[in-house]
């Protein structure tokens, strides 16, 4: 057996970390939110379904505006919860949507509906 070199080592954990970059990228996908709920959304959350945290903001210091839509790259989730935050600090949430959604709708009730190939 060879022996293992620090040169060989520094390639192998190379390679390895690009190698999980490009699966994670690959099994990424986007979602299109479209906002018609009358109200402009301040905050938008995307988690995997019973996740015990929401992550961070996805809007960041970004707003989107009644009317308006907003793509967003998620993981490639079994089943996903998305949260939204209003400009009067108001929230709703929609638990166990499919991971095969690309686009989601909220309309003035605060309902949702949602599309996928």
């Amino acid at each position: 057996m060879g022996k293992v070199t620090l040169r060989k080592a520094i390639v192998f954990v190379s390679l390895a970390a690009a190698l999980l970059t490009f699966s994670f990228m690959a099994e990424a996908g986007t979602l299109t939110i479209t906002n018609n709920s009358g109200y402009d959304i301040h905050e938008l959350y995307i988690s995997a379904s019973g996740a015990q945290s929401w992550g961070p903001d996805l809007l960041g210091e970004y707003y989107l505006e009644n009317g308006d839509e907003h793509e967003v790259r998620i993981p490639n989730y079994d089943q996903f919860d998305v949260k939204i935050v209003d400009d009067s600090g108001n929230w709703t949430d929609w638990r166990g949507i499919p991971g095969v959604v690309v686009r989601f709708y909220v309309d003035r009730n605060r309902q949702a509906r949602w599309e996928w190939n």
